[in-house]
């Protein structure tokens, strides 16, 4: 999937440009998406990024697949209740996250900027490096794996 994307991204680059994800957080896109709309930026086609680029969609779309295998999971294991509670918790929790990380950054903004510091080393935003990013990635992986396998493991079949 990330190979076709780069293929799709790539020929797109011909009649517009359209940086990735990879482009925007670890590429070279100096000034920020001012340089995309200005004309300015050009997208690198190295072997080095479109390799790069690769590693780091497979990693991030792997996550993504995982943890709707643990949503889902949870899902199949649940009764009614629990299924709307978990469905309110997987689309309240982004917005209550925005809403708590601003209040406890105005409160405690030494610890914001630890955790910020943290957070920019683990996923290689300083010093910029995808394979920090991609080793996180990975890890959360595995963790989710073993979530989902302990969920699957003594999952009944259901009938209808």
């Amino acid at each position: 999937m990330s190979i076709i994307d780069i293929i799709i991204n790539r020929a797109n680059n011909i009649f517009i440009r359209n940086p990735t994800l990879y482009d925007m957080a670890y590429g070279n896109l100096v000034d920020g998406m001012n340089n995309v709309f200005n004309g300015m930026w050009v997208q690198s086609n190295s072997f080095t990024t479109i390799l790069n680029t690769i590693l780091f969609q497979f990693s991030f779309y792997l996550v993504a697949y995982i943890v709707g295998i643990v949503i889902n999971m949870i899902y199949y294991r649940s009764n009614k209740y629990v299924k709307v509670i978990v469905s309110v918790i997987v689309s309240v929790i982004p917005v209550g996250f925005i809403i708590f990380s601003g209040n406890f950054s105005i409160r405690n903004p030494g610890l914001t900027m630890k955790i910020n510091k943290f957070l920019d080393y683990i996923f290689g935003f300083n010093p910029v490096n995808v394979f920090a990013c991609i080793l996180t990635f990975l890890i959360l992986v595995v963790v989710l794996s073993g979530i989902a396998f302990l969920l699957i493991r003594k999952a009944v079949i259901k009938e209808r």
